[in-house]
């Protein structure tokens, strides 16, 4: 073999040492392959030597790993090594990077990465790699409505807060169902509340993305989609649905109907009940909140202190009758009550669900 033991080739280059490599590697046997079918150039990438990444291109080294007859570019593994020398030793020999890796634009495919930092993307940048650019093949995002659409990993927040210094749009797509706040909305990694440290909520993403200027009020109704409002709901970010509300979403006469049915005591506790009231009342949403957002404790006090024939009365009974989250003791006690206060037990109505 060109290379005896005991110092096989991977040792040699895992050593570092530069000039020992020089005496031992030329133009003349730079590619050729040791007992594993890897050249040179395929150890200095796995061992992260940089030193030796700029020496063995200038005596010939093709820029291809891996197996005889399965050759890749070795450049997109020196991307995913993330090491800045490495990197940086390959592009000095005049190689380029690539602008797809695994059918991703490059930021798109490392940005999945728990390693990568600030001081990556910062390079990758310097470079003339367009932070905002939209994946035309696959996602059709930017790399950060993409990172934040990423279900298999943790979203970091401090990694979206570098994101956006660095210059990430938090409002560019081409379709509303694109922009990084729809992406956000409808990760189910996402959690309503802080119950643990170690989870991500959608109204912390909600916070950083804010910062960069966020547009709320999306127009998913021109691609059939359901109202950011509603999909809140749906999707259970109840905290989110206010902070959307208090940012002043838009919220469609057709969903209304709908949307009461996620108005209720079980998704919202009383201080959120409360600025419900005040958000439905000041920005004039006109909300077709029921009695049912309160606990069952307040909804007896509404229906004992209510005047008897009072007007709303028969809308009480039917949101009693149709409700889910009271026992049935609590319920047919509600509905005797409303019954002897007037209430027509044969009533129907918009919101009736019958």
């Amino acid at each position: 073999m060109f290379f005896s033991r005991p110092k096989t080739l991977g040792d040699l280059i895992k050593s570092g040492r530069l000039r020992k490599i020089q005496q031992r590697i030329d133009a003349a046997n730079c590619n050729q392959p040791d007992e594993h079918g890897y050249a040179p150039l395929r150890y200095a990438v796995i061992y992260r030597e940089a030193k030796i990444a700029r020496y063995l291109p200038s005596q010939g080294s093709e820029p291809l790993i891996g197996e005889q007859g399965r050759h890749l570019p070795a450049i997109n593994e020196v991307v995913n090594s993330l090491c800045l020398p490495l990197i940086e030793a390959f592009l000095d020999s005049g190689i380029f990077l690539p602008e797809y890796i695994d059918g991703l634009p490059l930021l798109h495919h490392v940005v999945r990465r728990k390693d990568l930092k600030e001081k990556h993307v910062a390079f990758f940048l310097q470079q003339g790699l367009d932070l905002n650019a939209i994946d035309t093949r696959a996602s059709g995002k930017t790399m950060l409505a993409y990172y934040l659409s990423q279900e298999h990993i943790t979203i970091d927040t401090l990694r979206l807060r570098w994101l956006i210094r660095l210059g990430a749009d938090v409002n560019r797509a081409e379709q509303p169902w694109a922009t990084p706040l729809y992406s956000a909305l409808t990760n189910g990694t996402l959690y309503n509340t802080q119950d643990k440290l170690s989870i991500t909520t959608f109204t912390s993403v909600l916070d950083e993305l804010e910062k960069g200027g966020l547009q709320h009020d999306l127009d998913l109704d021109s691609c059939h989609y359901a109202s950011i409002g509603l999909e809140a709901l749906k999707r259970g970010h109840f905290a989110g649905f206010i902070r959307l509300l208090q940012a002043g979403i838009s919220i469609p006469a057709d969903e209304k109907g709908e949307i009461i049915d996620y108005l209720t005591s079980k998704n919202f506790r009383h201080k959120q009940v409360k600025l419900i009231f005040e958000l439905n009342q000041s920005q004039g949403h006109e909300l077709p909140i029921s009695i049912l957002i309160h606990d069952s404790r307040t909804i007896r006090q509404i229906i004992d202190e209510l005047p008897h024939d009072a007007p709303n009365i028969n809308t009480l009974f039917i949101n009693i009758a149709t409700a889910t989250g009271l026992r049935r003791d609590e319920k047919l006690s509600l509905l005797g009550t409303l019954l002897d206060k007037g209430a027509d037990i044969n009533t129907s109505g918009a919101w009736s669900h019958f």
